[in-house]
């Protein structure tokens, strides 16, 4: 492997020797590129990792035919946007559960789960070779997004007097605490999306639809408690 020939001469000991090619790219996972582990959840346990992800961030799980740990492509992906996901690899076993629960019919396969009110969304390869970096990146955003300080362009709701490209011209921004409730009010939110991207909505939300259609209207989320400053700056309250 690329990774026995260039370590080789820099170690007292052969890597390649004591090592297979799949515990070395471990090895230089941790050790020498420091990225973030990415965990094996069995059927088992699914529930408790979903339930462990913090609330703003997507949960991918990561279906692998082969291997005992995660490849490097699958850690880099997860250590890039650390900050909107959270990864589990899920190794070749209990296929047929996984396939009843979340439809994963093909392995590899990523699962996405973007937030209360959303059903798992599933990308298998099909006939192509996944790219895990481009698909994790380009699904890092729950459907109905969390409005944090490294979301704010991505989301599109800039505050301020300063025109920003991309920038929407309303955004209606749902505030509470994390918690059932306020997970089955961004649930409730998300299906007023729904109505808005309707191809032909009620008339009385015509102009509204018209706006979120034309990225003029954004709808987000945001954690009370979490994030108290930005409520007290865009609410004057202070609790």
């Amino acid at each position: 492997c690329m990774w026995c020939v260039s370590l080789h001469g820099r170690y007292p000991h052969s890597l390649a020797t004591q090592f297979t090619e799949e515990e070395l790219q471990k090895w230089v996972g941790d050790k020498l590129v420091g990225l973030v582990t990415v965990r094996e959840v069995t059927f088992s346990i699914v529930n408790l990792f979903l339930q462990r992800v913090p609330p703003h961030k997507v949960a991918v799980l990561a279906f692998s035919p082969r291997g005992r740990y995660a490849s490097l492509a699958l850690r880099r992906a997860a250590s890039d946007e650390k900050q909107l996901v959270d990864v589990g690899r899920v190794s070749f076993q209990d296929e047929e559960a996984w396939g009843k629960e979340y439809g994963v019919t093909r392995w590899p396969s990523l699962v996405f789960f973007k937030g209360p009110g959303t059903r798992p969304l599933v990308v298998d390869s099909g006939s192509q070779r996944i790219d895990v970096s481009k698909l994790i990146k380009h699904h890092a955003h729950q459907t109905l997004p969390a409005l944090r300080h490294n979301t704010v362009r991505d989301v599109g709701c800039v505050f301020g007097r300063k025109q920003v490209l991309g920038a929407s011209a309303f955004c209606a921004v749902l505030v509470g605490q994390h918690g059932p409730v306020f997970s089955r009010a961004r649930g409730d939110l998300l299906q007023v999306t729904a109505v808005l991207e309707d191809k032909n909505p009620p008339l009385e939300y015509a102009a509204a639809a018209h706006a979120f259609a034309g990225g003029k209207l954004r709808f987000a989320w945001v954690d009370a408690l979490e994030q108290s400053s930005w409520c007290r700056y865009h609410t004057g309250s202070s609790s």
